[in-house]
């Protein structure tokens, strides 16, 4: 392994479930040293709750893991591997999400206030509407009268009988991460609703653990070649050496960069 490394890391309540490592030592030290990642927080969020939300029926039934001598592809089947791997038991098991469920036909003030009264600020409230639309909210942002539900920050007003199903689902059971080595660049937390636990061992979440860390590298890759270029812009306009260069922070970097000439 490299000298450096970056690390990109899933984990459910806390337990790991994924966990990528590429190399850090090909880029720029600076670029390395101030990798952000903010704007790929959405697409990140998004591909995993995708992912860690596909059906069981709907998952490969095989993993690919390489090709032998002869050129042909391995794989293996991911039933017996799920069922000898029992230290994730307590993924499966024990740690399923915690969901509370009411359907339109128990949909009143009293049924709801009552749910609401078990649950803490962590929750959010998933609900169905029979156009097949969904609202979230925040235990802390709503309140009832007797026709709707009432989300004070947002300004909405949902009456019960637009609702089919209200779901009280346990918020930030999720999160990933990027650390380069074993300090954080970026972590951020997530809810996946309709959570299949099966995923966790799934072809489909390794390729997209892959498919994310293909994409941080690329952007990393991006801003290492424009810190190339503004560094060859900075030894030409101001015909300084390299060694003289690397020597520069950031700062002071720019301020060459803003630098203003005027001719005589």
């Amino acid at each position: 392994m490299s000298k450096n490394y970056f690390k990109f890391l899933i984990s459910y309540r806390n337990n790991v479930i994924s966990e990528s490592i590429f190399d850090a030592d090909c880029y720029n030290p600076i670029v390395r040293q101030m990798v952000n990642i903010k704007e790929l927080v959405p697409e990140i969020r998004k591909q995993l709750q995708k992912v860690l939300s596909i059906p069981t029926q709907k998952l490969s039934s095989s993993m690919y893991v390489g090709k032998n001598i002869d050129g042909k592809e391995i794989s293996i089947k991911l039933n017996p591997f799920r069922d000898l791997e029992k230290r994730y038991n307590y993924l499966v098991e024990k740690h399923t999400p915690n969901t509370s469920l009411i359907k339109d036909r128990n949909l009143n003030k009293e049924t709801i206030q009552n749910n609401l009264n078990k649950i803490t600020d962590k929750y959010m409230i998933v609900v169905s509407l029979k156009d097949g639309s969904t609202e979230l909210f925040y235990k802390k942002n709503i309140s009832l009268n007797e026709n709707s539900i009432v989300d004070a920050q947002a300004k909405s007003n949902v009456p019960f009988t637009n609702i089919r199903q209200i779901e009280f689902v346990e918020e930030l059971q999720f999160d990933f991460s990027l650390f380069l080595n074993d300090n954080y660049i970026i972590q951020r937390k997530f809810t996946v609703f309709n959570f299949n636990p099966e995923t966790f061992f799934s072809e489909e979440l390794v390729n997209t653990v892959y498919d994310i860390c293909k994409h941080i590298k690329n952007y990393i890759k991006k801003a290492d070649i424009d810190a190339q270029y503004l560094d060859f812009e900075i030894m030409s306009k101001h015909e300084m050496p390299y060694n003289d260069l690397k020597v520069l922070s950031q700062e002071e970097k720019k301020k060459l960069l803003k630098m203003e000439y005027s001719y005589n």
